[in-house]
């Protein structure tokens, strides 16, 4: 098992359920996401920490909440600072299929499905909208 065996799953997963996605990245953060030139729309799948849930065996090992944050980034030259309604038309097709696709999922044999929690806001920057989710997946490690 790699401790990290998630992240591909997750894109792999995504790539087959959301077929008009034109990437999907795994940068290391948000702000290397933002930095990057990038193609509309697109899915990044970023590895967000750990919250250690509870320890057990006079601590040898720990429940583990692993972290994922998914942002999908939708572009369109018509949105401007004051008139997004087209960003989120956009995004708004997709969505429901990237929330179906990983809710509940089990993305490895170790890991238990994937729950959705609260996560970032949605944001904007020069012409894309950026729609993050969070998932977590527990693990004993």
């Amino acid at each position: 098992m790699n401790y990290f065996d998630a992240g591909p799953a997750i894109v792999a997963r995504l790539k087959e359920a959301l077929p008009e996605v034109k990437a999907i990245l795994t940068p290391f953060s948000i702000g290397d996401m933002i930095e990057s030139s990038q193609q509309s729309p697109t899915v990044h799948v970023i590895y967000s920490g750990d919250q250690v849930a509870s320890t057990g065996g006079q601590g040898s090992k720990t429940m583990d909440s692993q972290r994922w944050l998914i942002v999908l980034a939708v572009r369109t030259p018509k949105a401007q600072l004051q008139q997004t309604s087209e960003i989120r038309v956009l995004a708004g097709e997709i969505i429901p299929k990237l929330l179906k696709a990983l809710q509940g999922w089990q993305a490895t044999p170790e890991m238990r499905p994937l729950v959705r929690i609260n996560g970032p806001v949605a944001g904007y920057s020069s012409s894309f909208g950026y729609f993050p989710f969070l998932f977590e997946g527990r693990l004993v490690t």
